[in-house]
């Protein structure tokens, strides 16, 4: 008798267990999936070898890192990538280097708002795309490749065990525009391509995105540097000769519903790459080491703040209220 008892108490006891088992994975919170994307400063030009002990950045810190998984692809890669814990720097590299971009600096203040809380980032970027062409239009196939390799994210979620309490997209974080400044049209119709943008991944069934997304985005970088630098004028001069019209139209685009924009990533913090430096694998229209890490604290600020409800103040500022602004915005 003692025995049989015995084993209904341990039978009893598995599946009380079992039932809470069960129920915690039903009832625990989503994981929060924040998606990245845009183009090649959204890639990452950061050099991973500039965190270390003596280095400006210092060394990594892990337990930021420690709650977040995530998923890569950049620049056209057929799969995506998946790597858990976050761990900085792109599993490709270029010029030799492993490279990192602001999702280092998004983590700490996401990780911060969500203490303890797993949560998932996807990014997926491609360098040197317009909004108009080949996001919107998707020449080149880019839109597609983008939505394509999402999905692969999300359908690969599910099938992990430790994310079995399930996911819900929280937002979107977007930095893009560089290349729109090169032409007269698409960097004067660029906040009208941002909306359009917007609302398309808003409602795109195959991605099954909130129709309220929050979506952050990223002022590109000051286009007075690159228009009347001391250095290099003409050279900046051709790279980005409308770059004014694409900051004054993502001001402009802050009337959408649900976004929030920063000037982070174009501040005196958002430094560049020195093409003339003997160390410069790249040049100077991607964020440096430090700039992109400001630039992710700045675009991951935003995020908090428009999960809090906060949309005014506007967080980008009025290029146009800039005496050097006024002749290349009404050109």
């Amino acid at each position: 008798m003692t025995i049989h008892r015995k084993k209904r108490e341990a039978a009893l006891v598995i599946c009380i267990l079992a039932v809470g088992l069960f129920c915690w994975s039903a009832c625990a919170a989503p994981i929060k999936v924040f998606i990245l994307s845009g183009q090649s400063n959204m890639v990452g030009f950061g050099k991973i070898n500039d965190f270390c002990s003596g280095c400006p950045l210092g060394t990594i810190e892990q337990n930021t890192f420690s709650k977040i998984a995530w998923y890569v692809a950049v620049d056209n890669d057929t799969s995506i990538t998946f790597i858990d814990p976050l761990a900085p720097g792109n599993p490709r590299q270029f010029s030799g280097f492993t490279t990192f971009g602001p999702e280092i600096g998004i983590a700490k203040k996401l990780s911060v708002k969500y203490p303890g809380e797993q949560l998932i980032f996807v990014k997926v970027a491609w360098g040197g795309k317009n909004l108009q062409e080949n996001w919107i239009n998707n020449a080149a196939g880019v839109y597609t490749w983008f939505k394509t390799r999402v999905k692969d994210a999300l359908n690969d979620i599910p099938t992990r065990p430790k994310f079995a309490s399930g996911y819900t997209i929280a937002g979107m974080i977007w930095i893009q525009g560089e290349s729109d400044g090169l032409d007269a049209s698409m960097a004067k119709t660029y906040a009208a391509h941002l909306a359009t943008f917007v609302n398309t991944i808003r409602t795109d069934s195959y991605l099954g995105f909130p129709s309220s997304l929050p979506f952050v985005y990223g002022k590109i970088q000051n286009a007075k540097r690159w228009a009347y630098s001391p250095d290099h004028v003409l050279e900046n001069a051709k790279w980005i000769p409308y770059g004014l019209n694409v900051q004054v139209g993502q001001y402009r685009a802050q009337t959408i519903p649900c976004v929030r924009c920063t000037d982070g990533s174009s501040s005196a913090n958002a430094t560049v790459w020195n093409s003339e430096s003997s160390d410069n694998p790249f040049n100077k229209w991607h964020y440096d080491s430090q700039g992109v890490t400001n630039v992710g604290l700045a675009l991951g600020q935003a995020m908090v703040e428009l999960l809090e409800g906060k949309t005014k103040p506007w967080g980008c500022s009025n290029p146009s209220s800039k005496v050097w602004a006024q002749s290349l915005i009404n050109n």
